[in-house]
């Protein structure tokens, strides 16, 4: 059996994993109803920081150990092409590099290089058109 919290961490994933599905079919799929979808999707996650919150200047600590670009895009919600970008201007070191790629094989990043662009982070704001 599912906790509440679990149950709105899965549903906070399918919906980032498949935002085109609709909310009803998110529904049948975790056993909940529609207005405990729109509740949990209303809510802010407990865990990790998502993009909107990254405005708020709030901290985000990626630890001491090496970490793939892939998994701090999950935590982070920083695209890829940023944490790439980074890389590519040498302002993230880079640890380990397979030179290939592939099922398994991660660029690792060093931590404390990374944890300092992420601190100087601002996602930009859409523009909306006039």
């Amino acid at each position: 059996m599912m906790g509440t919290d679990e149950r709105n961490q899965m549903i906070r994933d399918i919906r980032r994993a498949f935002p085109y599905w609709d909310l009803g079919k998110i529904a049948d799929l975790v056993g909940s109803t529609l207005a405990e979808v729109h509740n949990a999707l209303k809510e802010k996650p407990l865990s990790g920081i998502m993009r909107s919150d990254m405005t708020d200047n709030e901290t985000f600590n990626i630890g001491n150990k090496p970490i793939s670009a892939s998994e701090v895009t999950k935590r982070t919600g920083i695209p890829a092409s940023t944490i790439g970008m980074w890389v590519k201007r040498n302002q993230v070191k880079v640890i380990s590099d397979p030179g290939q790629t592939g099922p398994g094989l991660f660029v690792l990043l060093d931590p404390v290089t990374l944890q300092q662009q992420i601190d100087k982070y601002k996602p930009r704001k859409k523009k909306i058109a006039a």
